[in-house]
């Protein structure tokens, strides 16, 4: 058991092993690709999956082991320390990885669902370029809620499909 006042410093590949698992455990079932990078000054973890939970979601837990905070208004970057429960009880120590990252991918046929859904609602095939406006899609504004804040949003087809995966988890099927 480590010293009172000690603290262990974890390497980044240490720190992507802690990611792993903890991903795994909040989102069983889905396969995450984590991944190191070391660079001048620091190092990051990188976390990419396809699908599955919502970017929040992984961000939730995956955000508990960045060992560092950026403030882009004085150009300053903070370490910090935390602590890590163990078998043997709780210790300090810093994370080896600067920064965690979190990168959702949408599958073809994800995608190819949100263009039915768009292109259902607004009565129109579905164009990634086209400017859809909320206020003529419908005399009652009654589609998917996460399409436009309010009745008078313009958003690109590209713009609409993306706020539509935003906020919905898709578990593949095994």
């Amino acid at each position: 058991m480590p010293q009172p006042n000690t603290k262990r410093y974890l390497s980044p590949a240490e720190t992507a092993k802690l990611v792993r698992k903890a991903l795994k455990d909040a989102h069983p079932g889905v396969k995450f690709s984590v991944r190191t990078h070391t660079y001048a000054g620091g190092a990051s973890v990188r976390v990419n999956w396809t699908d599955g939970p919502t970017a929040p979601q992984v961000e939730a837990t995956a955000q508990r082991y960045a060992g560092a905070t950026f403030d882009g208004m004085i150009d300053m970057k903070s370490y910090h320390d935390a602590l890590l429960s163990t078998d043997d009880g709780a210790e300090v120590v810093r994370f080896g990885a600067d920064f965690v990252s979190c990168q959702r991918t949408l599958s073809d046929e994800y995608r190819a669902e949100l263009e039915r859904e768009i292109a259902e609602f607004t009565g129109q095939p579905y164009n990634p370029s086209a400017a859809y406006h909320a206020a003529a899609l419908s005399d009652h504004y009654d589609g998917p809620a996460e399409l436009c804040v309010d009745r008078h949003c313009t958003n690109w087809g590209l713009d609409l499909l993306h706020r539509l995966a935003w906020n919905r988890p898709r578990i593949p099927t095994q």
